[in-house]
C-alpha cells in the first residue's frame, strides 16, 4: 500500500487523526518534538516572566532597604554576647 505525499493532501481533505495515520513514523517522531519544542518555549518564556518579576521585587525591596537607612533607620545589634553571659551566671 503506498502513502500519498504529504503536500498533496490538503487540510479539508482530512481530519488530524487520518493524517496521523498516513503520516510515517519519522514523520510521526518530528511532530511529536515540534510540539514538545513548543512547549519547551512556553515553559520558558513562563519562566522568564517569572523571573522578571521576582526580579523587579528584588530591585524594589533592596530601594527600599537602602532608603530607610539613607534616612537613619537600623536594626539593633544582636546582643549574643551579654544573654550567653547572664545565662552561664543564672546556672552556675
Amino acid at each position: 500500500m503506498e502513502r500519498e505525499p504529504k503536500s498533496s493532501l490538503s487540510s479539508q481533505d482530512i481530519n488530524n487523526e487520518e493524517l496521523i495515520e498516513i503520516m510515517t513514523d519519522q514523520q510521526q517522531h518530528l511532530l511529536q518534538l515540534v510540539e514538545q519544542r513548543n512547549n519547551l518555549a512556553s515553559q520558558l518564556e513562563n519562566i522568564q516572566d517569572q523571573s522578571a518579576r521576582t526580579r523587579e521585587i528584588f530591585l524594589k525591596t533592596l530601594g527600599a532597604i537602602e532608603y530607610l537607612e539613607a534616612v537613619g533607620v537600623s536594626l539593633p545589634e544582636p546582643e549574643i554576647a551579654e544573654e550567653t553571659t547572664e545565662e552561664t551566671t543564672e546556672e552556675g
